[in-house]
């Protein structure tokens, strides 16, 4: 299974991103592989690749001054688990504070897989499955001051991603 993510960062605010905070990305694919790469003001930079679970991005790497563009592109690649039951993750993207705190969250559920047919004549064709194509709902985001210190964030995370999904027989 492959999914593409676009992750904007906006330039409202002081910095894009708060520079001592990081954005925490996991999946519960097997054997995941992820190729990120930053996008500032349509340049494009590799970041390290990751064949784990889980990895981080520092805010150091995203943190810029308003009005510049900034974005981070993922490729994931891996396996279904054999339990693909509700509540495990192909995408799950948190921002965290320098405490590690969590402030935001955006997840995307594993698809569920598509119950196969039973075997059929040669000569007659078995039916396309087509897998359903997901989006990420975007965070809301406030630019007043919250009210509470478990929604204060230095900045704000606007998180749209669009995930492109395709399921290959290995």
């Amino acid at each position: 299974m492959t999914a593409s993510a676009v992750i904007d960062f906006p330039s409202s605010g002081t910095v894009t991103f708060p520079s001592d905070s990081e954005l925490r990305l996991s999946t519960d694919l097997v054997n995941p592989r992820w190729a990120p790469v930053l996008v500032l003001d349509g340049v494009y930079t590799g970041l390290l690749p990751e064949s784990r679970k889980s990895f981080a991005i520092t805010g150091y790497y995203l943190s810029y001054h308003p009005g510049q563009t900034v974005q981070v592109r993922l490729s994931l690649t891996g396996n279904l688990p054999e339990d693909v039951s509700p509540g495990r993750d192909l995408l799950s993207v948190q921002e965290l504070d320098s405490g590690k705190n969590i402030l935001k969250t955006a997840r995307l559920d594993l698809p569920a897989i598509p119950a196969t047919a039973a075997p059929a004549p040669a000569k007659t064709p078995l039916p396309k499955i087509t897998t359903p194509k997901r989006t990420f709902t975007p965070i809301p985001t406030d630019t007043t001051t919250p009210a509470s210190p478990q929604e204060v964030s230095a900045g704000v995370l606007a998180i749209t991603a669009a995930a492109l999904l395709a399921m290959r027989r290995r």
